[in-house]
């Protein structure tokens, strides 16, 4: 029986060698070979190996079922015309195939001999292949999930010609939602081969979102040989906070790849390898500031690593030179650094160094000093301790300490990001600015995104201080309406609650600006005095001028406020100025002023006065004065004035007094030499009447010169001689004292009645006076006397006093008599 089992197995084992061998295709060669099962399977092409199997295992006969532990695929140049075994019926399968560098993959093949159908396999994602061998028609479909290093599904679809060699492939590529480092990818993509070349189109369904702020739209387009890439460029539309970004990247093979970022105010270029991005060049420029890389920057593309970067940034004529150290690990990104910074801004000098931690989540600035110095003063921005600076709520407080002149100023300085941009403040408060207080205290608010300002309220306040004999009330600035930055657009009120010394004082005054660029409105005004003042502005190379016209009442409120006791009149005032070096050019129109000044009565104060400022005050013009009485009337008096440097000069000065004339052609003050005032026709008649209880009567006209000494501590006198020119007449008045005089002495009675009635022939007389209003007076006289028969006389005289106390108290007899004759009138004549 066991024979014919032996004749059974070995007739089929013929049968099977004779199919084989008539089945069997050139190239293909077995070794190791055992029962059902081959340790070797090599296919070759003349001397190229196109494919290596290992462990091979017949598991079916009918249909033919085969597997292998291992195939690895190779690739050959071509040699013309190459050609596929032909697969027989059945089931092929292939746990692990490598091709390349590829990672191994899974592959099962079913043959029908007409149809071959076959399944690819890698981890989560699965190929699946239907060819049909006679017509070499092929067609693909499957996805791809979780291919490292993304994250998400990518679904293929595709179709061709292969007979042996691929000739044509169409394959279609999408995915939803692919997540690849970190971004969620919505993609498309499309893949032509025509036997020779590839082409890829690929591009984006939606916004890439690389951070919070930052969005991109990319496409990509690639062709080149199934050896090697001819050339590829990928575009890319950014969304940033900098504005829109164009990323385009060029490559000509696989082994590198050109990037340049470009945008308004970005641009950069680089250079990708396999194993490291380049950065050439980096340079961002943003509402005048610039800021770009020192040297190029190697970048390994590693998970983990560090390289050092060099940065400086420019503003204006600033200048930030940044030395940092890159690092990243996995996907944390940071940058550790620090930052010398030197230059000038708003006429400051700035300097100090910045250290800095940066990462993805915010920003750390260990302690740090900026020194601060210019015109205004000097000082330091500091940071006293660490601050962490978060990029989802950012905030930062620092510390300003200022010095000017003798003035210090601390304060604190804050800012923050709020829903709607850059937010802070800045408040603080000086020494005393003042003789004695005089604190000045700032309260501000600003915002700096979207646009920059500073925030309605702001304010800043100067406390009630003594300043010299003066108390200066508390006076506050704020801010009306939002200050608008660099623009400068915006309002400002301010508020002053006056000044106030020993015999005077400024009431409650108020102000208002109106800022709009380079150009303004401002006033000025002090209800109490019924007065204001008021005009324009406008800036022009950071200098400001513009104009003011105002007009003030004299009256009794003024009077708090100067020397004098006004009682009307009206003043106006009109010019130009410029800041900040100051600069004024108006003319002040004085018409009817009228008042006291100390017990000195004045009417008809008219002007016409250039007022001038640069460095010092200039006042120049004519002024006339009706009357003014010193104790006599003093009229029509005019000049021309002349002040600048503390120097006063009068020329062309004219008046009218005791019924004659007085005129100077200059007065100087201050001056050490006398300067004389010629007197022409004074009346010895007004004179006479100057006395409180008449004794005299006199008669006629003196002329002569006054030299005046006209020192800052005071007026004299130094020399002064009057003469007569004319006949002149002195009348002893019969009155009590005069009697009594007589009858108490019979010599004096002799002496008085030869001057009763004296016809004066020469009358001289020399007069001096300190400053302290100390007299002396000496008269000589020649003349006879008609009633004694032309008696002959010659007088000597003499006389001290001191004449401002004399014509105070004229000036105070004439104001008692009119305060009483006023009363009367108002009692209906009843004292």
């Amino acid at each position: 029986m066991w024979k014919w089992g032996l004749g059974l197995l070995l007739g089929v084992a013929l049968l099977g060698a004779g199919l084989l061998y008539g089945a069997w295709p050139a190239g293909l060669q077995l070794a190791g070979l055992g029962w059902g099962q081959a340790q070797r399977l090599v296919y070759r092409q003349g001397d190229c190996t196109l494919a290596e199997a290992k462990a091979l295992r017949l598991e079916g006969l009918f249909p033919l079922a085969l597997s292998a532990a291992e195939l690895s695929l190779h690739t050959c140049p071509a040699t013309g015309n190459a050609s596929l075994p032909r697969l027989p019926a059945g089931h092929i399968k292939l746990p692990s195939v490598r091709y390349g560098d590829w990672p191994a993959f899974s592959l099962e093949l079913q043959s029908t001999g007409e149809r071959v159908q076959a399944r690819l396999g890698y981890q989560q994602s699965q190929l699946a292949l239907d060819w049909q061998p006679a017509s070499g028609e092929l067609n693909l479909h499957g996805r791809l999930t979780d291919l490292a290093p993304s994250k998400g599904e990518v679904t293929l679809e595709g179709q061709g010609l292969f007979d042996g060699r691929l000739r044509r492939l169409e394959v279609l590529a999408s995915s939803p939602s692919l997540l690849l480092a970190g971004q969620q990818l919505a993609l498309h993509a499309k893949g032509d081969f025509d036997g020779e070349r590839w082409q890829l189109v690929a591009a984006s369904d939606g916004p890439l979102q690389l951070a919070r702020e930052l969005n991109a739209n990319w496409q990509l387009q690639a062709e080149g040989s199934p050896q090697a890439l001819d050339w590829a460029r990928l575009e890319g539309q950014l969304s940033t906070p900098l504005g829109p970004l164009l990323l385009e990247a060029k490559a000509r093979d696989l082994t590198q790849a050109e990037l340049q970022l470009s945008g308004q105010d970005l641009k950069a270029q680089a250079l990708l390898t396999r194993d490291q991005l380049r950065l050439e060049a980096a340079e961002l420029q943003r509402s005048g500031l610039t800021l770009s890389l020192s040297r190029p920057a190697l970048i390994p593309l590693a998970a983990g690593g560090q390289v050092p970067l060099a940065l400086v940034g420019r503003y204006q004529q600033m200048e930030l030179a940044v030395a940092a150290r890159l690092h990243w690990q996995g996907g944390s990104l940071g940058l550790d650094g620090k930052g010398q910074l030197q230059g000038t801004w708003q006429g400051q000098r700035l300097g100090g160094e910045l250290p800095f931690m940066l990462d993805d989540q915010g920003l750390t600035l260990a302690p740090f000093q900026l020194a601060l110095a210019g015109s205004y003063g000097k000082g330091q921005l500091s940071n006293k301790a660490s601050q962490r600076f978060d990029f989802q709520a950012p905030a930062l407080a620092l510390e300003l300490d200022w010095q000017y002149q003798k003035a210090s100023f601390q304060g604190q300085l804050s800012l923050a990001r709020a829903a709607d941009g850059w937010v802070g403040g800045l408040n603080g408060a000086s020494s005393p600015l003042l003789d004695k207080g005089g604190h000045l205290r700032l309260t501000s608010a600003f915002r700096l995104s979207p646009e920059p300002m500073l925030l309605a309220g702001s304010a800043l306040a100067l406390e009630q201080g003594l300043w010299q004999d003066r108390l200066l009330l508390p006076v506050k600035a704020t801010l009306s309406q939002p200050l608008l930055l660099p623009e400068l657009k915006g309002a400002l009120a301010v508020q002053g609650q006056g000044l106030l010394w020993a015999d005077g004082k400024v009431p409650p005054w108020q102000g208002e600006l109106h800022l709009d660029g380079s150009q303004g409105q401002w006033r000025l005004a002090v209800p109490a005095w019924q007065g204001a003042l008021a005009g324009k502005l406008a800036e022009t190379k950071g200098h400001w001028h513009g104009d003011l016209k105002g007009e003030l009442a004299l009256g009794p409120g003024l009077s708090q406020a100067l020397p004098l006791d006004l009682a009307g009149g009206r003043l106006a005032l009109a010019g130009n100025w410029s800041w900040p070096e100051p600069r004024l050019d108006a003319k002040l129109h004085l018409e009817g002023a009228k008042g006291y000044w100390q017990a000195s009565r004045f009417a008809g104060l008219d002007g016409d006065l250039a007022l001038g400022w640069n460095g010092g005050l200039k006042v120049k013009g004519p002024l006339k004065l009706a009357e003014l009485d010193i104790g006599t009337p003093v009229r029509d008096l005019e000049a021309r004035i002349d002040y600048q440097d503390d120097r006063l000069a009068l020329t062309g000065l004219a008046a009218k007094a005791l019924g004659g004339t007085l005129s100077a052609p200059l007065l100087s003050w201050p001056s050490a030499e006398p300067q004389p005032v010629e007197v022409k026709g004074l009346a010895l008649a007004d004179l006479a009447a100057l006395q409180a209880k008449p004794v005299v009567a006199l008669g006629g006209q003196l002329d002569g010169t006054v030299p005046l000494q006209l020192e800052k501590d005071g007026i004299s006198v130094v020399g002064a001689r009057l003469h007569s020119s004319g006949p002149a007449s002195i009348q002893v008045l019969a009155v009590d004292s005069v009697n009594n005089l007589k009858a108490s002495n019979g010599g004096v009675k002799v002496a008085l009645d030869a001057l009763g009635n004296l016809a004066v022939d020469k009358l001289t007389a020399d007069f001096d006076m300190a400053k302290d209003g100390e007299a002396r007076l000496a008269v000589t006289l020649e003349g006879r006397n008609p009633g004694k028969d032309d008696l002959p006389v010659k007088l000597h005289y003499s006389h001290q006093e001191n004449l401002r106390q004399l014509l105070r108290s004229l000036r105070i007899g004439d104001e008692v008599a009119q305060k009483v004759q006023s009363e009367m009138k108002k009692q209906g004549g009843k004292p």
